[in-house]
């Protein structure tokens, strides 16, 4: 949300140059995502996490002082996008693997109650980004620093936890791509994390922050309560999953959050008052919330333990790099095309895909995994 708001609130970016800030960023996690699946298999994931902690630490720090010092500059920014994303892309995988390490928590717990502390911590600095008005917004980043030096800290007490086997170094990618080859379900699940990566994700980064200047003409504080609206969404639909009944088919939920994210794409592409904004940014929050765990919940349930990292790998480089594509499509399209219509091609897209997955049962059939 930061990366959004600096290439458009602090440097004035168009949509075209905004969708390249989102694609620097996106593009070098797609590297870094297949390197977390092998080392999340291969080596201790609390260990890799401190690295990337404070990796993520000494790039927040030096980019506090460029911003300080008024020299951030849009190839500055591109740098910027580069290393965070680098790291991002390192943590999912690594975090997942982690996470499966721990304990004996029921899957949907497991995952709902992780992605719902995640969610209300990037709530939480939403809300900080609000009150960016007030102050420096270098403060924001030195406090990123900070608090990625304390998730190093936190880490570090998890890294005597016990190691699983390592895969045999003949068979890092062989195995799954046998199993993907092999398992109709994932494959499924892997061209929906395609489509919701170009489309959805892709889509998101570069029409919301246009959406709110050039529409709304939001300034830094109320775009950042609308980005807190879209967190909060997520963090609700979570905390659903977190003290629901154990969602029997999970796939037949992420399926029908296609349809939910198309009637969103249509109400925005009435341009709504401003409390309508809100409300259906927030709805649209839900449902990717609702959409991301229970895909997370089908691929957990698809996958044996000593594969985990590098499917989880394999997905999240799916889900990412569709995610460039589809910012730089929609930073170019907004050259030729209005915003609604832009929302329009969203939602018609979502919908024929939803009836595309009627003709195979697959994914709707995946049991959740004990």
């Amino acid at each position: 949300m930061l990366l959004s708001w600096l290439s458009v609130g602090v440097l004035h970016l168009s949509s075209a140059y905004v969708g390249w800030v989102q694609a620097a960023a996106l593009i070098p996690s797609l590297f870094s995502i297949v390197l977390a699946g092998v080392l999340a298999d291969r080596h201790n994931p609390a260990v890799l996490m401190v690295a990337v902690q404070l990796t993520l630490a000494i790039t927040f720090a030096v980019f506090a002082f460029l911003l300080h010092a008024d020299k951030l500059t849009f190839a500055f920014l591109l740098v910027y996008g580069a290393l965070v994303g680098s790291c991002n892309g390192l943590v999912q995988p690594v975090r997942e693997k982690l996470l499966m390490q721990l304990d004996t928590v029921v899957l949907q717990r497991k995952i709902s109650s992780a992605s719902a502390v995640q969610f209300s911590c990037q709530g939480a600095g939403v809300l900080l980004v609000t009150l960016s008005v007030y102050f420096d917004m270098a403060l924001l980043l030195g406090l990123q620093a900070m608090l990625s030096v304390f998730a190093a800290i936190f880490y570090s007490s998890l890294v005597r936890a016990k190691a699983k086997p390592r895969p045999p170094e003949n068979s890092v990618w062989r195995e799954p791509l046998i199993l993907l080859r092999q398992n109709v379900g994932l494959r499924q699940l892997l061209c929906l994390a395609a489509f919701n990566g170009y489309m959805h994700l892709g889509v998101f980064v570069v029409v919301l922050p246009i959406l709110a200047r050039d529409v709304y003409a939001l300034n830094s504080q109320a775009y950042a309560f609308l980005q807190f609206t879209f967190v909060v969404g997520m963090i609700l639909a979570n905390i659903r999953l977190l003290y629901t009944e154990k969602v029997r088919f999970p796939g037949q939920g992420a399926l029908f959050s296609l349809l939910y994210t198309g009637v969103v794409g249509v109400a925005l592409s009435r341009q709504p008052t401003l409390v309508g904004l809100y409300l259906l940014v927030g709805v649209w929050g839900w449902v990717a919330g609702n959409s991301a765990g229970l895909s997370r919940i089908v691929l957990q349930s698809l996958v044996t333990f000593s594969m985990k990292g590098r499917v989880m790998a394999l997905y999240q480089f799916i889900l990412f790099g569709m995610a460039p594509l589809g910012a730089l499509a929609a930073g170019y399209a907004l050259h030729w095309f209005s915003l609604p219509t832009v929302f329009i091609v969203m939602s018609v897209s979502s919908a024929l895909l939803f009836v595309l997955f009627l003709f195979s049962k697959t994914l709707w059939a995946v049991e959740q995994a004990e």
